[in-house]
């Protein structure tokens, strides 16, 4: 991964305002001294989550949770290092620098701040002149109201060329960004859209990436869709629609609706199911799936038309999510039905029920499977038992293989013997084949870290009492724990250190990882308790390898048995 330059990094610190940065998830009082508010790492009715004046961290009493606003975004919104710096540059106003020799490509911030501009000129074309009337009365008689438009910031490319081109002049665009951003044609400097309306594509922090236009008018011709073209900042497949207004909600509540068009993620957004998402004009596919598990989603609701492509797709997009260890629910959808039309024709709380009855992945499956088949037939319900098997047998987990197999054999009131189970790993290639080398004192030392990033002042006090510097194995946990020590938690100030260069990938690994801040000192100190386990055996296996090594030399032996004996006594434990 491209790494930041820490004289960046220091600029970016001394401009963060914590408050900020945390104001647009977190609801602040006044108190003295600062601002406080309900914690959002653990559940309390009293608030115990307290930002200082002039301190660029926040603490809670109850949980212990401490840290700053990178160290925030990656644990509050599941955001991956790299993203949660560009989030803060962003927000603060500081150009991203990286170390030259590893950084690939220019910078991205023009592109964004184009098409911020491009999206604002196209919303207030449609809002405040004669040409959006028309494209206004459209989308009114499509149930978009103005606050559907305003919340979306749904916009219009206008027909008359001229109107792009004087806009562009007098706000002083720059043509090659434009062009760079899929907002131009090659042929003719002409704009990419034009007389058709524009939704814009956002990512999780609200910055424009592209744009889909529609045709509104009958007598036009050409797709009823077109997206901007692929560019550096606009990837069909890696991008999820939606995801701007529906994150906080997703990571909140560890669940998300996943559905096909931006029609149907919309109006269920501004219906209150600000937990949606969509592909983009792509199949969903395992790089959407990633995004969503990244989030710590738990379950998904697959609300796909109610045809039989709709069908199909759902039972596709749901083993994708079961692979991975995600709980799948499909809502019923009749045929000729989606989430829009529902919810114009029927209401929100249609809808609500239509989740509350959705059937469960295998459910949904049995039911399309079996249509027009006769279960009476031995040789009928044996094909669809094995097809159902065969699907459940693809999951990875093998905890969820199980208990899918358990739901067949209730499905269809047959014992779990009868449900044909995945092959044995001797059946397939060796495991050392397989698996990648697992570097388990590092995912060890990386435990030690992260309970010193994200609860520092709870858990300071017992690696200082245990464990020093050489404890630990790895060059980079051991110059993590020291700067962590020195600069009391202060990941920012890590981070602006000339050796942040090296370990910034390794803070993304320990801070990636799922974290339960409300048990922070009890996990520490069992993660303390295993160091010191592990480097106590590492001496006793050296003693005996030595003693190995010089079986003739009885005087050595001696000492050796004697250094084991006494080792052997002082068995560690944790103050």
């Amino acid at each position: 991964m491209p790494l930041f330059d820490p004289a960046m990094l220091e600029e970016l610190k001394k401009k963060i305002d914590i408050v900020d940065v945390l104001s647009p998830y977190v609801q602040f009082q006044k108190a003295p001294g600062g601002f406080k508010a309900l914690c959002p790492f653990h559940f309390e009715h009293t608030p115990s989550f307290v930002v200082q004046r002039k301190d660029m961290h926040y603490h809670c009493f109850g949980c212990g949770a401490h840290g700053d606003g990178i160290s925030f975004l990656m644990q509050h919104l599941k955001l991956p290092f790299q993203e949660a710096v560009q989030t803060l540059c962003e927000r603060f106003g500081v150009e991203m620098r990286y170390v030259e020799e590893v950084h690939k490509g220019p910078s991205l911030m023009p592109l964004k701040q184009v098409l911020k501009e491009l999206n604002r000129f196209y919303h207030f074309l449609l809002l405040h002149t004669p040409e959006g009337q028309l494209a206004l009365s459209y989308l009114y008689e499509r149930g978009m109201d103005l606050s559907f438009i305003r919340l979306f910031e749904i916009g219009l490319a206008p027909k008359d060329p001229r109107i792009f081109d004087a806009w562009r002049q007098d706000f002083k665009i720059d043509l090659e960004a434009l062009f760079e951003a899929g907002a131009m044609k090659g042929k003719g400097n002409l704009p990419f859209f034009m007389d058709r309306i524009t939704i814009p594509i956002k990512d999780s922090h609200g910055n424009v990436l592209g744009f889909t236009a529609r045709r509104f008018q009958q007598e036009d011709k050409g797709p009823k869709y077109i997206n901007t073209k692929e560019t550096p900042l606009f990837k069909k497949s890696q991008i999820l629609f939606g995801l701007y207004e529906s994150r906080k909600r997703i990571v909140k509540e560890k669940k998300a609706l996943i559905v096909e068009g931006q029609i149907d993620a919309m109006r269920l957004i501004h219906e209150g199911f600000d937990f949606t998402v969509a592909g983009q004009g792509t199949a969903f596919g395992e790089m959407h799936v990633q995004q969503v598990k990244d989030l710590g989603v738990e379950s998904v609701y697959i609300a796909f038309d109610g045809d039989l492509a709709g069908q199909q797709a759902a039972l596709k997009v749901g083993q994708l999510f079961l692979k991975q260890g995600i709980e799948v629910m499909i809502p019923i959808l009749s045929k000729g039905e989606d989430p829009d039309t529902i919810l114009l024709k029927k209401g929100k709380q249609f809808f609500d029920e239509l989740l509350e009855k959705s059937l469960s992945y295998l459910d949904f499956l049995k039911s399309v499977l079996v249509k027009n088949k006769d279960l009476s037939l031995p040789a009928v319900k044996s094909g669809v038992i094995k097809e159902m098997a065969s699907i459940v047998n693809a999951w990875i987990d093998p905890v969820m293989r199980h208990e899918g197999r358990k739901k067949i054999a209730e499905i269809f009131h047959i014992p779990l013997d009868f449900i044909e189970a995945k092959e044995e790993l001797k059946n397939e290639e060796p495991l050392e084949n397989n698996k990648e080398v697992v570097d388990f004192d590092l995912i060890l030392e990386g435990d030690l870290v992260r309970w010193l990033i994200v609860a520092h002042e709870l858990t300071r006090e017992i690696a200082l009492k245990n464990l020093e510097q050489k404890d630990l194995f790895h060059p980079e946990m051991q110059k993590l724990y020291e700067l962590l020590i020195e600069k009391k938690g202060d990941l920012m100030g890590v981070l602006s250190s000339l050796d942040s260069i090296k370990l910034q990938p390794f803070i993304d690994k320990v801070l990636s990882k799922k974290i339960a801040i409300e048990r922070a000192e009890v996990l520490m100190i069992e993660t303390v308790r295993k160091i010191l386990e592990r480097n106590w055996l590492k001496e006793r296996e050296t003693i005996i390898k030595k003693m190995q090594e010089n079986t003739h030399d009885e005087a050595l032996l001696e000492q050796l048995a004697k250094s084991f004996d006494l080792i052997k006594q002082k068995r560690p434990i944790v103050k």
